[in-house]
């Protein structure tokens, strides 16, 4: 049995990490997050779990990207195919078993290790893996064989019938990722070749190969329930908010009964065209600049300058993928837009729908997560004399927390 205790004392040793590699299991479905999507693709600050997690691994060059061997589900290739801000230099990813021991077995065959040579057992969904924890894992694999970080039970600990109280000095929880010589991890896969595990500390416990315990991190906790990912993206990301605002005036000194005018991606037949560079879509200008505003990016005319004749009549839609490549850059993703379209003709009423549907495609969005909404001025300005139509937009963000200058 693993003692509990974290009055543990760890010397400290350089880390070599010619020898250390990892395994990064991503091969579950999360059904207990309860989200749309696999929980290793769920995304934090712009950034995926497993992203988050690669990212951790490698820090302070403990370990090399090369080195790491991701395992994710076969049906999960698209999705992986998808994922934009992974180092250079990873191997190729090999696929999950039926279960989590049969995923870490067919991680550490893609590795083709030397008895000699040292891994990292980890989980994506534990995004918050240190540097110093990783050291210690390390640092004591040089004098033990296998390596567990470990946290003590802070509640009160109770049996689930009779709610009777079970002492929890005996019991701890225990983290990823955990550290092995693979000579280890061969002597366990030969003991029991084909039984599962709910850990690979249990695995080689199993085989009698001696667990040494280090002091695991709070922090370091595992996303398995909505809760979680809640945690998780205060501890990561921030909500921050842009507002745009664009007009542009109509010429009504000519009419033309089959003109169109673009409002938020949508042609709208209306009499009288509008004065302006590009195809002078208010809704994806104002939208743009709001976007722009949350990642400090300038506004549209910075980036696409009306002097210039390359974006005279060009479809706007061009300038919106410019803007959201922008915030993919930033680490950033559009959560919802509030759009507000002053006109008086044409009545927007009757494309509420079918500009919201055209938004939610152009910006890969739900159309929930779109409000477009339309008024007029009451006849106290020249919007209501058909002189021009107006739009502000109002968008929230999330993107990594900014860290102050002096940290």
């Amino acid at each position: 049995m693993i003692g509990c205790s974290l009055n543990l004392t760890i010397k400290v040793f350089a880390v070599t990490s010619s020898s250390l590699f990892a395994v990064l299991v991503a091969a579950g479905q999360g059904q207990r997050l309860k989200q749309n999507r696999p929980k290793a693709y769920q995304t934090i600050a712009g950034l995926s779990l497993l992203e988050h997690s690669v990212r951790a691994l490698c820090q302070a060059d403990i370990l090399r990207p090369e080195r790491i061997q991701i395992v994710i589900d076969a049906t999960h290739q698209a999705s992986f195919a998808e994922l934009k801000h992974l180092p250079e230099g990873l191997r190729p990813v090999c696929f999950g078993g039926a279960s989590r021991t049969q995923s870490v077995r067919n991680g550490l065959r893609a590795l083709s290790l030397d008895e000699e040579d040292r891994v990292l057992i980890h989980d994506a969904a534990r995004p918050f893996v240190s540097e110093g924890l990783l050291r210690r894992i390390t640092a004591a694999l040089d004098n033990y064989p296998a390596v567990i970080p470990i946290l003590p039970l802070a509640d009160a600990l109770k049996q689930h019938e009779s709610l009777a109280d079970t002492p929890r000095d005996h019991y701890c929880l225990a983290q990823t990722p955990q550290g092995f010589h693979y000579s280890s991890l061969r002597t366990a896969e030969n003991h029991a070749p084909d039984h599962d595990y709910g850990d690979e500390a249990a695995w080689v416990a199993a085989a009698d190969v001696r667990l040494h315990p280090v002091p695991g991190e709070a922090q370091n906790f595992k996303i398995t329930y909505p809760d979680d990912l809640i945690r998780a993206r205060s501890l990561l990301s921030e909500t921050v908010y842009g507002t745009g605002f664009d007009l542009h005036r109509m010429d009504t000194t000519t009419t033309n009964a089959d003109q169109y005018i673009a409002v938020g991606g949508v042609m709208l037949p209306h009499k009288y065209h509008l004065i302006g560079h590009s195809d002078s879509d208010v809704v994806l200008h104002a939208l743009i600049d709001a976007m722009l505003g949350t990642i400090s990016g300038g506004d549209i005319g910075q980036h696409f300058p009306p002097s210039n004749p390359r974006w005279h009549n060009q479809d706007s839609r061009l300038f919106v993928d410019h803007a959201l490549k922008m915030l993919d850059q930033a680490e950033s993703r559009l959560l919802h837009l509030d759009i507000t379209i002053i006109v008086d003709a044409p009545k927007i009423a009757p494309h509420h729908m079918e500009i919201q549907q055209q938004l939610s495609e152009i910006l890969n969005l739900a159309p929930t997560q779109i409000s477009v909404k339309a008024t007029t001025t009451e006849g106290l300005g020249f919007i209501d004399a058909h002189e021009a139509i107006a739009a502000q937009v109002m968008v929230s963000v999330e993107r990594p927390k900014q860290r102050d200058h002096d940290d």
